[in-house]
């Protein structure tokens, strides 16, 4: 059967009839979408693929999950509603790059190389165009639970391995995405200001500094910071008192576990202090990448540097005297060689609309367009981090409308 064998072939005919069925189901009710979308991209994470076979093709669980977004985005802009101008240039670029790189690498490698960034674009676009307001409330509740899951597969890793595993191997219990999806809803359950809520933050503050994703613990921190500055702007006073003694309550236990903590822990930050502070880490081994990068973006034709580079040409340098070819580990300048320059303004002019709009709205969903920002400097953004983005751009902006205390709402066009 065109080429595939029996068990792919049984594969695909089971994936369209889902495809299908989950394209009805989220076209009647939207919200489904940032469900699916979520919980295929950790379960991705986690290895879980199920890939199926057609020819030279393989498509993914996040594949089909995006396939159904995109025709339920198509229907919803086929009736009417306007797309966001923005997005829309930023995605155009995307799909440039691929259809160039289709004669380099072939449409397995093209689409390969920008997988991330396409779902990242149609997250946002998703969000924005067919869930709108709705989106944040149900983020709320999905970051919750997936973040959960991911505490407990962070405590099963620990006890398996040990605390030092770190510092003997490099393995970590949490990618750099899983901690970041952790490090939100701790600071999506401190926005609330319930002490129900306590006991997660403590959990999840306690997995990410076991799993020492510094990237990931940087942008939480910063999230956290957010929350804390803007605390007067929670729903009580009591929510405001919540949130600054979970703040040093946490600094403490941090504290207290590097000084008289277990040993294992406290070798796993040495090390990871280390990689940061010397010139033979990981930092200064990816900064050395990012400029070679850069030097390379500079000597390229005025076309490349203006759209970007084909996908599948890939990233290419000498670190330290060995060929690297992996991704660059910052969104920015992944943006700026797929994309050119004037994908990197459209990026950047999104990131500070999304920050416009959460401005004068939920404190938490403010704090979390400003763990993404930090995060893309030290790694590219997925499918859960399109959905943040969607979220707050689909966020209602809350204006000011004369009399004090008076706020007007008004939903983006």
């Amino acid at each position: 059967m065109i080429g595939i064998d029996l068990t792919d072939a049984l594969r695909l005919g089971i994936g369209i009839t889902l495809v299908a069925e989950a394209t009805l189901l989220v076209r009647r009710r939207p919200t489904l979408g940032i469900w699916i979308l979520a919980i295929a991209s950790v379960l991705s994470s986690l290895g879980i693929t199920v890939p199926v076979n057609l020819r030279t093709t393989t498509v993914y669980l996040l594949d089909g999950v995006v396939m159904v977004l995109v025709a339920v985005l198509v229907m919803q802009v086929a009736v009417g509603w306007r797309f966001p101008t923005l997005l829309g240039g930023f995605g155009v670029l995307v799909g440039v790059g691929v259809v160039r790189g289709v004669d380099l690498s072939g449409i397995q490698g093209a689409f390969n190389a920008s997988r991330e960034t396409i779902t990242f674009v149609v997250a946002v676009a998703f969000v924005i165009v067919c869930v709108g307001a709705d989106a944040w409330p149900t983020v709320e509740r999905a970051w919750r639970i997936l973040a959960s899951g991911l505490v407990l597969w962070a405590a099963w890793f620990v006890l398996r391995n040990g605390l030092g595993t770190f510092a003997a191997t490099g393995e970590r219990g949490l990618n750099a995405s899983q901690a970041l999806l952790v490090g939100q809803a701790v600071v999506i359950s401190m926005a609330t200001g319930a002490r129900r809520h306590l006991l997660f933050v403590s959990a999840g503050g306690l997995a990410l500094v076991a799993t020492q994703q510094r990237t990931a613990l940087a942008a939480t921190t910063v999230g956290v910071l957010v929350v804390v500055l803007r605390a007067g702007r929670l729903s009580s006073a009591r929510a405001s008192r919540v949130v600054r003694v979970s703040v040093v309550g946490g600094v403490v236990a941090v504290m207290l576990a590097m000084l008289v903590g277990p040993s294992g822990l406290r070798e796993s930050v040495g090390t990871a202090v280390s990689s940061v502070s010397t010139a033979s880490g990981t930092f200064g081994w990816r900064i050395d990448g990012w400029r070679e990068l850069l030097e390379d973006y500079s000597q390229r034709p005025l076309g490349d540097r203006l759209i970007g580079q084909p996908a599948g040409a890939g990233f290419g340098r000498y670190v330290g005297g060995g060929l690297v070819t992996v991704s660059p580990h910052n969104m920015y300048l992944t943006v700026l060689l797929t994309t050119g320059a004037a994908g990197l303004v459209l990026f950047g002019l999104l990131l500070v609309w999304a920050l416009v709009r959460t401005r004068a709205g939920p404190v938490a969903l403010h704090a979390l367009v400003w763990s993404v920002i930090v995060f893309s400097v030290g790694y590219q953004l997925g499918p859960e981090m399109g959905i943040v983005i969607g979220a707050a751009l689909a966020a209602p902006a809350a204006v000011v409308s004369g009399a004090r205390g008076r706020v007007a709402v008004s939903t983006p066009s």
